[in-house]
């Protein structure tokens, strides 16, 4: 965990911006979690290409995302969701709420917006969110939905440059891999003591999702149509890149076959190195967020841990487990890829049930 004293205040002339994909949970139960997945993911994506070289802090939340933009930038980057917006419901059927908060506005109500940046490897840095601000306009985005929601109308520009989903659900290496998500109830410096304490009691290394021996490059791809028709319209144009990505993955899943199991894993692609230390499986946003693969019997001590903290009034939190992960994967440049990582047939968006479920059902 990072210490408070790292976080910088957003700029007050900033936007948050936070999306979600309504009826997510229907979706879910039909199956379609990697679809939900994935538009969540573009989401990100979608901003960041706007952006050009700009990074901006985001944090991924299994169907939606959480950004913050310069308040000059506000446009470009409402074009390209409103693009993702338009892609979603006419590719998938899935509707996506956008509401576009200005900073200002969060910090006049109370709210506190922070940010900073920790080394997630050599080649990446992940973005961390701090302050109620964040919950705060997590909550507006519904509750006050007609003065943030990104217009219908809005013009749609933009593309989805570096989306890949080539990677099939990718076992558990142990028994399950669990979407976890963990809020405190208290405030300050002993919430943050509070995740720092959770952290070193649940967290280990090998508890990692995405570990090098684990990684099978799969043929055929699972999911790499859906790739397609987010960024391709339909027509020639679209199969003709799955035509073209389909040889592709064949040719690296033999190359990979051939190379044999042990040298993959001595003598790594460096690409491959790379993906398993890219991998967003823990992080922060005033919530803390993680996959995990872990054993029935971890599971069970874990559960206990949170349910003792919960019981002492500390904290909120929920949980899902599958017997899979997801990955999906935003590649920018040979040594400048981001790896989104969730549990299978819910992840991320069924923890959030949970924990929600435990809110209302407190007696503050």
């Amino acid at each position: 965990m990072v210490g408070p004293e790292n976080y910088q205040d957003l700029p007050a002339d900033w936007f948050l911006v936070l999306t979600d994909v309504k009826g997510s949970t229907k979706a879910i139960e039909a199956g379609r979690y990697k679809e939900v997945n994935m538009v969540g993911v573009s989401c990100i994506i979608a901003a960041q290409n706007a952006l050009g070289k700009l990074d901006i802090p985001f944090v991924f939340g299994g169907d939606g995302a959480t950004l913050a933009i310069p308040g000059d930038e506000r446009d470009r980057v409402s074009r390209a969701l409103s693009l993702t917006r338009k892609i979603s419901r006419e590719e998938f059927g899935l509707d996506l709420r956008i509401a576009v908060i200005p900073v200002a506005q969060v910090v006049a109500a109370g709210g506190e917006v922070k940010v900073t940046k920790v080394r997630l490897s050599t080649t990446q840095l992940l973005p961390v969110l701090r302050g109620n601000g964040w919950m705060l306009a997590e909550s507006w985005m519904k509750e006050r939905e007609q003065e943030f929601n990104l217009p219908e109308d809005y013009p749609a520009e933009g593309d989805m440059t570096g989306l890949e989903c080539r990677w099939n659900p990718l076992p558990a290496r142990k028994d399950e891999i669990m979407a976890l998500i963990v809020q405190t109830r208290m405030k300050g410096l002993v919430a943050f003591q509070v995740y720092r304490t959770i952290l070193d009691e649940i967290f280990k290394p090998e508890h990692k999702p995405i570990q090098l021996s684990a990684l099978r490059f799969p043929w055929p791809s699972k999911y790499l149509m859906e790739e397609a028709r987010i960024k391709h319209p339909r027509g020639l144009g679209r199969y003709w890149y799955f035509l073209k990505m389909s040889l592709k993955t064949l040719a690296i899943s033999v190359l990979m076959t051939v190379r044999g199991q042990n040298k993959n894993l001595n003598q790594p692609y460096e690409y491959l190195r790379e993906l398993t230390e890219n991998t967003d499986y823990l992080k922060f946003d005033e919530t803390l967020r993680m996959i995990i693969d872990i054993s029935r019997e971890e599971r069970d001590r874990l559960l206990a841990i949170l349910d003792r903290h919960y019981q002492a009034g500390e904290i909120f939190y929920g949980y899902h487990c599958d017997s899979s992960a997801l990955l999906t994967c935003f590649v920018q440049g040979p040594h400048n890829h981001i790896h989104f990582v969730d549990a299978a047939n819910g992840g991320y968006a069924m923890a959030a049930k949970l924990l929600k479920a435990q809110r209302k059902a407190a007696v503050y």
